[in-house]
């Protein structure tokens, strides 16, 4: 059975994230006006910083959505004040206890992680980005996650890898444009590039209906596909 997967996430909420990040930003030396030198760096350091979130080692993880088959969807997110620690160890004990039961194996024996048959749209990124906010929260992984997996790998499966002829045609996999031409509903009026915003505003169910939104979005692009 497979286990469609999406995560959201922001830049690192510690001070010492932005300072890290942004440490090394000037104007270029023709610049003389200050207010042109201060609003350039600015820009450079919020940009800079805003794209940590890309980077798991600097980032932090707000939502994680996910469904078993045609089952329901189901996620687990927080507000920015509230602890990456809880919400990764809600994940874990509810993306198995939400595992329907399968007759074909015995749990006892094998455990519920021989199950777990991974899709989404670079699975990877949001597997490893899961990996790696764990340890650094110190939360017990109970099932091996398969960080070191390759792009063709069919388990995990990458709906954008699997899709692109080449290296070149990765705009022609995005799940926007997959919806587009399979004629699925696709992302309207929110987008990744807005969590951030969404978040600093309070609006954590916002971005969780987006987040489950993307797994239904993943699922139909998947069921047109096989």
């Amino acid at each position: 059975m497979k286990t469609f997967l999406d995560t959201e996430y922001v830049p690192g909420q510690a001070d010492w994230i932005r300072e890290h990040v942004i440490d090394g930003i000037s104007a270029p030396a023709n610049y003389k006006d200050q207010a042109k030198i201060d609003a350039y760096i600015k820009g450079k350091a919020d940009k800079a910083y805003r794209d940590s979130a890309f980077n798991s080692t600097f980032g932090e993880l707000v939502c994680i959505s996910w469904a078993h088959g045609d089952g329901d969807v189901h996620s687990v997110s927080r507000q920015l004040a509230e602890s990456e620690a809880a919400l990764l160890e809600g994940f874990f004990n509810q993306i198995q206890d939400s595992f329907p039961t399968d007759p074909k194996f015995d749990s006892a024996e094998w455990g519920i992680d021989r199950h777990f048959e991974w899709v989404g749209f670079m699975i990877l990124s949001d597997l490893r980005y899961i990996w790696r906010r764990a340890i650094i929260n110190n939360v017990k992984i109970p099932f091996p996650i398969p960080v070191d997996a390759k792009p063709w790998d069919k388990n995990p499966l990458d709906i954008v890898n699997y899709w692109k002829c080449d290296r070149y045609d990765s705009a022609s996999a995005s799940m926007n444009v997959l919806c587009k031409v399979f004629g699925i509903e696709g992302k309207e009026g929110f987008d990744g590039s807005m969590v951030y915003d969404a978040m600093l505003a309070g609006e954590e169910k916002k971005v969780r209906e987006y987040c489950e939104d993307d797994i239904r979005r993943t699922r139909a692009v998947y069921n047109r596909l096989f």
